[in-house]
């Protein structure tokens, strides 16, 4: 018998003091956990901006949530269980021809009303994509699961949850379009206003000071919470992969097939840290 299942990647390292950390959390009550996920490798512009992806959502769906008393959201790996209960969860069939199956521990959890606790200091090193071409098949079975998994909220056991913060929030964070998709809606706002000023139109509803407003905010709001470390001129340079990787991400939304039953591996290089 264990006490704790912990959930990496092949590629993944962990800190020095990470099962301390997690076993110490373990101690005081937690039952299901996330460690910090942070990027391995920041060798090419992609990996680069996956890297500051990664500690995005860790600042937002993770601590973020975890602060407002909801739970933090599985990444995927990093992740570590009371080992009865993710035993509990994989020993529902279904769960096993899942190829999106930290999407389900997620939703069993809250079925569960088991809470995700994140810790910030547990770093588990994760290899990034680093280039687009890896990045387009990684994210074309995300996009595929994140789809799947939306519709799981009307299935019948989800349905029957009641309505409180906890629901909602997950439900919100499927709606959640992707950060590349909001870059996207970002330039095609901008391109409407620029007609709009151009030949005298009303493309944009409402006018284009609203939408400066919204986009300023968000924009800023963005910002303030990249790490201090990835605000360099190497970044600023990076910037320029935005176009490819915003249309390999519109690309693959005609290569979805939800019902896919074969797992899309992403390739490793499995870099020291």
């Amino acid at each position: 018998r264990y006490d704790i299942a912990f959930v990496l990647d092949a590629d993944n390292i962990m800190s020095p003091g990470t099962l301390e950390k997690v076993n110490h959390a373990f101690a005081r009550g937690a039952r299901a956990a996330q460690c910090r996920r942070i990027a391995k490798n920041l060798n090419t512009p992609v990996a680069l901006l996956e890297g500051i992806n990664e500690e995005l959502n860790n600042v937002i769906f993770r601590r973020g949530q975890r602060s407002l008393g909801l739970s933090a959201t599985c990444a995927g790996s990093g992740m570590a269980f009371e080992f009865d209960l993710l035993k509990a969860i994989f020993n529902q069939e279904f769960i096993l021809h899942d190829t999106g199956e930290d999407k389900e521990i997620d939703l069993q959890l809250l079925k569960m009303n088991v809470p995700v606790e994140y810790i910030a200091g547990a770093y588990i090193y994760d290899e990034k994509a680093a280039d687009v071409q890896t990045l387009k098949k990684q994210r074309l079975r995300w996009i595929e699961v994140h789809l799947k998994h939306m519709g799981r909220f009307l299935d019948r056991d989800m349905l029957a949850l009641p309505i409180d913060r906890h629901l909602l929030n997950k439900i919100m964070h499927y709606l959640i379009l992707p950060r590349s998709f909001f870059v996207a809606l970002i330039l095609a706002v901008v391109a409407l206003g620029a007609v709009d000023a151009m030949v005298d139109t009303t493309l944009l509803i409402p006018g284009i000071h609203w939408w400066t407003v919204v986009i300023g905010a968000y924009t800023l709001a963005t910002l303030s919470f990249v790490p201090a470390r990835y605000r360099t001129r190497h970044t600023l340079m990076s910037l320029s992969r935005l176009p490819g990787i915003i249309t390999s991400m519109v690309v693959n939304m005609f290569r979805v097939r939800v019902g896919r039953k074969e797992f899309l591996h992403t390739e490793k290089k499995f870099i020291r840290s």
